[in-house]
């Protein structure tokens, strides 16, 4: 146990100040909880900075530092359009849905994503439906930052896989319990700082490890192996076509980045802006730090082609975890800054993901059967669904049902199916109804599940990612849905989100 100690030293330290840090918020976040609003949405008080930070490191977790980050081995530098459509997508929703979907639900009092979509459509079936998606999408991401953050501390701190989890686990949902929104917020404001160095020092340090960008490159161009369409895989991975399908390649990173325009963690931090110089505010940093993180991650993969034997690693979510151990890449000090990035890139995600899970699970579903809680008691038995949920989920991650990507780009695709077409008619007043509403729910989510089975092997269809087949279906569904129900509509929620056009 001492020599333990001794060998990891410095990164033992750095996440004891960490962790002290996350304490200081979980106790400030407390303090300042009096009710669900604040639970929920920190008041409706929040400033520009810290929800644009927030916006940010809830997005990147392991699964840009591991699984996004790593994919480029295989994908080549191709890869980097991820990080445009990503950063597009970003600054999408904070030009576009940002400004409607914080004035909407503010006027229409509602805490949570399926709240607003179920107080638009003034339907509770809309409520659960969005509710139930939450639930499943959220399971499947979780266990992917449990998956990597698990894989990261067991080749970094030498414990077991299922110790790395377990220990996640418990911080997380000490201060999440304990602090609430406010809490995740200001912890993610520091999460996400760490993050930016993070990124910024780990791309540096592989490149002076290799020897700098030009060595790397003449290393990579020799890659042995042939690619999926016959080039010589050292040519595929440096050219701008890559080794995927560039429709598929593209359908992936839409997947991905489609979560900042209607996954429920996302969005929510719009609920919690204070007023319109904190919403421009967060349009200058969320879209800033997200656009330079990924430039500095994205490349990491391919990158490590000329630093990495052939064969060290079995797979894609496997490269980043070799570079970090890696002592010609990492020492000491690059251990500890990268691994307290990393544990923070994870709790920033579950944290926020839980939040939204816990809400919608107790006011979407819970208090739609049962009722109305009184405010104390639907903030006590959220506060038990958070611990229920991150149980279930760090369980499932023990035996993960998949990659890192894979995980992460089914619930992003999930999301974008059933969320898409609902929300962006909500927000700009497209004509619709309770029906069309949960019929694209319903034939989104079909078409997203069923499309990769249906279009494998051999199919023309195969390069098509399942999200532009899925979102496309939606869309459809709700425009038919609307033409033959046209009957008792939004009403009154649609005439308040129309109020505000800007």
């Amino acid at each position: 146990m001492n020599s333990w100690v001794s060998a990891h030293a410095i990164p033992l330290t750095a996440l004891a100040i960490y962790l002290a840090v996350i304490v200081a918020h979980a106790w400030h976040g407390h303090r300042s909880t009096r009710g669900t609003s604040d639970y929920y949405v920190g008041g409706r008080s929040m400033g520009g900075l810290v929800i644009g930070l927030s916006f940010y490191a809830t997005y990147f977790s392991t699964n840009s530092f591991i699984g996004f980050a790593g994919e480029s081995y295989d994908l080549g530098f191709a890869w980097m359009a991820m990080g445009l459509v990503l950063l597009l997508c970003a600054v999408v929703s904070w030009h576009v849905v940002a400004p409607r979907l914080r004035l909407a639900t503010e006027k229409l009092g509602t805490l949570t994503f399926a709240g607003f979509l179920g107080a638009y459509y003034q339907s509770s079936g809309v409520r659960i439906a969005a509710a139930g998606v939450i639930l499943v999408s959220s399971i499947f991401y979780m266990t992917a930052v449990f998956k990597g953050i698990g894989g990261t501390m067991q080749a970094y701190l030498s414990v077991p896989y299922e110790v790395g989890v377990g220990l996640v686990f418990v911080i997380v949902v000490a201060y999440t319990v304990f602090g609430g929104f406010i809490s995740v917020v200001h912890t993610d404001a520091i999460q996400g700082t760490l993050m930016l160095l993070g990124s910024l020092y780990l791309l540096i340090n592989v490149l002076r490890a290799g020897g700098g960008w030009t060595a790397l490159i003449e290393r990579v161009a020799t890659t042995p192996g042939v690619a999926p369409d016959g080039r010589p895989l050292g040519d595929a991975l440096l050219a701008s076509t890559g080794t995927m399908p560039w429709a598929l390649l593209l359908g992936v990173a839409f997947a991905g980045g489609a979560k900042f325009l209607v996954e429920p963690r996302q969005v929510t931090r719009f609920f919690a802006l204070r007023d319109d110089r904190a919403l421009r505010i967060g349009m200058i940093v969320a879209p800033a730090a997200i656009g330079f993180s990924y430039l500095c991650l994205l490349p990491l993969g391919v990158l490590a082609r000329g630093l990495l034997a052939e064969g060290s690693v079995a797979e894609t979510d496997a490269v980043i975890p070799a570079l970090l151990t890696d002592p010609q890449v990492t020492g000491q000090v690059a251990a500890a800054v990268i691994l307290t990035a990393l544990l923070g890139a994870a709790m920033s995600s579950i944290d926020s993901v839980l939040l939204v899970l816990a809400g919608a699970f107790q006011r979407d579903v819970v208090e739609v059967f049962m009722g109305e809680f009184e405010d104390a008691r639907s903030l006590r038995f959220t506060r038990i669904q958070v611990v229920l949920f991150a149980t279930v989920t760090a369980i499932v991650a023990l035996r993960p049902p998949g990659d890192i990507l894979s995980l992460t780009i089914f619930s992003g695709s999930l999301y974008a199916a059933c969320f898409a077409a609902p929300l962006f008619a909500a927000l700009f007043r497209w004509r619709g109804s309770p029906v069309s509403a949960l019929g694209a729910m319903l034939i989104g989510g079909v078409v997203v599940v069923s499309w990769s089975t249906l279009t494998s092997g051999v199919s023309p269809l195969s390069s098509i990612h399942p999200v532009f087949a899925s979102v496309t279906a939606s869309f459809a569904a709700y425009a038919a849905l609307s033409r033959l129900h046209s009957g008792a509509g939004p009403g009154q929620a649609a005439a308040t989100i129309g109020a505000h056009s800007t």
